[in-house]
Parts: C-alpha cells; structure tokens; sequence
C-alpha cells in the first residue's frame, strides 16, 4: 500500500492536476480547433425553434417533445447570442463545453470529500479529465456533458443525505435530479426505483418524503404542462424513448454501423426485427418481441443482451473497432476496478444504505444503456464515480465509517 501511495502521490495534488489538465486541453484545442463541432443534430430542429425566435419546440409547424427541454434551450439561447454579437458560434461552444467538463471534474471531486481522505480526492476528477474519450468528446456538443452536471448535483446532495441525514439536502437532491431528466431521459424509469429505496431508507419516517416529492414534481409541471398544452400527451421527459428501443434491437441493420456479429442466432434477433422495423411503434410491442425470441431463440437473445452488456463499457455509435479497441483498453482498469467494488459491497456495516443506493444506480445504468444501442457515453454518468467507489474500498478511508 505504502507503493501504491508514493507512485500516484503526484496526482493527489489538486493543482497539479488541474495545471496539467490546463495544457493539455489548451494544446489540443488550439491545435486541433477546427475539429470544433457545435450542433448536436439530435436536437438540430428543436434549437434552430428557439434561436429564430419562433415558437419553442415547434419544427415545421409541428410540437415536438422528442427531445428533453434543458439542451436546446441552452444551445438555442447560445446560437441567438453568436448571431447577436457576431462571436463565432463554434467558440461559444467550445466554451460552453470546456465549461461544462470542468464542472463535472470539480462535481467529481466534492463528490469524493464525502468517501475518501484529501489525498485521495482528485483521483476521479484526474482519471475523468485524462481520459482521450472525454479529450475526444470535448470537441462534440453531447448532451452527456450537460446532463452529467446535474446529475452529479443529485449524487452529491443525495450522498451528503445519506451520510448527514439532513432533509433539505434530499430537497436538493431531487430537485437536480428533476433537472436531469429534463436533460436526458435515461434515468426516468429511475425515478420508481429511487423512490422505493428512499421509502425504504425512510421506513417510520415517510413524512421526511413529502417535500422532496414536492420539489421533484414541481421541477417537472412546467415541461409537463407545456407538453400537455401543445400536444394533448403526459409526457415527463421526452416522447421519443421507443426509437432508441429500436434502433438498439436492429443494431447494425441500418448500415451506417460496422457489422456486430456473424453469429447467427445473435442476427436472427436484429434481422427479424429490422423486417418489421416500421411496424413497431410503441415499447409494448417491442417487448412482446423480445418475448416471442425469449421462447423462440432464447440463446440468441440472451447471446445478444450480454454482447450489448459487455459493450456498454466501450461501444461506439459506427462500431468502429479500431476506436473501440482503444476505449476498452482505456477504460479496463476502471472497469476491473467495478468488478473489485462489487464484490466488496457490504450489506452489514455502517455503510449499507450507499452501498445500496449506488449498487441500484451502477446495475441500472448498465441496464438501461445495454437496451437502448449500447455506447460508452451512456455509462459516462456513473463510469467516473467507479474510482471513488473503488479506492473507499481499498483504503478503507470512507470517513463516516
């Protein structure tokens, strides 16, 4: 342990983390800025609504809640401003980006104040900086970066509840939460499992519940009632969940990806689906699909569901082998590092609600962006927190124990 202490000394040290980061996204943005991308075409139609001044979210004279709300407003007001002042909009970005990166860093450190010793608390934030993945994806305006502010606001405010026990922070916490499924939709079906574990956590106490509900729920009413208003439909998040469900079933059948496998139970599931791609329309129906291959090729479906599992942790959206062999290579040790934590989570000790929460959290997310098409960004969330939740448990410094 003494080793392992002095041989990674150097990074422990804030400053020099955030000076060495400093240059390197310095060089590599001046060298490389014409690589600069501003318009995440998820949302193209939904930010040119807003930054023309028209009505919001309406696209060709249609409503359309496809998308969460936070992302195109941001990136909408940010294309009037260019187009106000005359600054290059791919400049604003970038620092909208940068911005956005170094927040989720500083997250990622307040976060492990609450688990590990000083010294030890810029490990997350150095292994998230560092790593060519997030470099790479600095250049690109993704939701996750946007998403993964709130979404560690949520965590922190919740692990401060969990270990302090102190209401107004589980009022925080739901309200970022709130924040981030106005963002991205990934963790709504969350939501029923974070509240069944708060029930839980609350058992005898329940009233302790009712003004974070309140705060999530009014969080929320406005894009609810705003939905409702335009286009007669509940919607919490976005309506637009069923074609990430499809396009994760028919994974390489569209063409633009790189064939997943030859294996041909694997393709019997992508194959027969993509015959009927047009049919499906709703989650229901592309459950019953799963269903019928569960009894009719049970072995190509569980085959396909592990392939997608295991790809989770390096996937590309054009199943581009040469990326991906370097994103795995990247993120193995995190990743045995996962593996190391899971088999030291304890339901017996002082530290049993957290275990809880984030072993739910960590399972979940593999989940849920194993249904979907399976890419690296999805888990990027939780993949940073792996680190912290790691070294807790090889230091045994958890400072509540």
């Amino acid at each position: 342990m003494k080793n392992f202490v002095s041989g990674f000394r150097f990074m422990m040290s804030v400053k020099s983390v955030m000076v060495l980061t400093a240059l390197i996204y310095a060089t590599i943005h001046l060298v490389f800025y014409s690589h600069t991308e501003w318009l995440n075409t998820d949302y193209q139609g939904q930010i040119f609504s807003i930054a023309k001044g028209g009505s919001w979210f309406f696209v060709d004279g249609q409503f359309t809640s496809r998308v969460p709300p936070i992302l195109p407003i941001v990136f909408g007001l940010t294309l009037r401003l260019s187009e106000f002042s005359g600054i290059d909009i791919h400049l604003l970005a970038k620092v909208l980006n940068l911005g956005f990166i170094s927040l989720n860093a500083y997250l990622l450190y307040k976060i492990s104040g609450y688990f590990l010793q000083d010294r030890y608390k810029s490990v997350a934030s150095f292994v998230y900086l560092l790593n060519p993945v997030i470099l790479y994806y600095s250049f690109k305006p993704l939701s996750e970066h946007l998403f993964m502010i709130f979404f560690l606001l949520f965590l922190y405010y919740m692990v401060g509840y969990l270990v302090e026990n102190r209401g107004k922070h589980l009022s925080w916490a739901m309200f970022f939460f709130s924040l981030s499924l106005l963002v991205r939709p990934t963790y709504l079906y969350f939501t029923l499992l974070l509240f069944l574990f708060l029930i839980y956590y609350n058992f005898g106490h329940l009233t302790r519940m009712v003004m974070p509900s309140l705060v999530w729920t009014l969080t929320l009413l406005p894009w609810i009632f705003y939905c409702y208003d335009n286009s007669k439909q509940l919607v919490l998040s976005s309506s637009g969940s069923i074609q990430s469900l499809k396009d994760g079933t028919a994974y390489d059948n569209k063409g633009y990806r790189g064939e997943l496998t030859t294996d041909p139970e694997v393709r019997r599931v992508m194959d027969e689906f993509w015959i009927n791609y047009s049919d499906y329309t709703s989650t229901g129906q592309v459950f019953n699909y799963y269903l019928a291959q569960l009894q009719s090729n049970p072995w190509g479906l569980i085959k396909f569901q592990i392939l997608k599992i295991v790809r989770v942790f390096y996937g590309t959206d054009t199943i581009n082998k040469k990326s991906e062999t370097g994103i795995l290579l990247v993120n193995l040790p995190a990743s045995a590092f996962l593996l190391f934590w899971f088999y030291r989570v304890s339901f017996n000790s002082g530290r049993t609600s957290l275990d809880i929460f984030f072993l739910i959290l960590i399972l979940y997310t593999i989940l849920i962006s194993s249904i979907v098409v399976p890419l690296f960004r999805y888990m990027m969330p939780v993949f940073y927190l792996i680190p912290i939740l790691g070294l807790s448990k090889l230091t045994k410094s958890i400072k509540y124990e």
